[in-house]
């Protein structure tokens, strides 16, 4: 509860057995903060405004670590789209290992 406590910074909390009876009155407190409803004192549910709802959805878009991957690995698979790459993976699947071998050391080479 103390970890759900802090992320939710300013709010109020509620028992479960509340909800049905103050909904009403609980919407209206979700406008300006949100509001942890509680069983047993185990944290439940967290009631918020849409609005706030929506802010978290977009920061969690914007902040989204695996957008970056996301973005470099479609980049690396455009390659297998692009104009003859289809005859370039038969030609290395038709490799023999001395094949690969050279290339491997014709690439070393190149490197120093």
């Amino acid at each position: 509860m103390a970890q759900l406590e802090a992320i939710a910074g300013k709010h109020t909390t509620r028992q479960a057995s509340e909800v049905k009876s103050n909904w009403r009155t609980i919407v209206k407190e979700a406008r300006e903060k949100e509001v942890i409803v509680t069983s047993y004192n185990r944290p439940e549910a967290v009631v918020m405004s849409a609005e706030r709802y929506a802010e978290l959805q977009a920061a969690a878009r914007t902040n989204d670590p695996l957008r970056r991957l996301r973005e470099e690995f479609e980049r690396e698979l455009a390659v297998l789209n692009a104009p003859g790459a289809a005859d370039k993976w038969r030609e290395l699947f038709a490799s023999t290992p001395q094949d690969l071998a050279d290339a491997a050391n014709a690439a070393e080479d190149s490197d120093e």
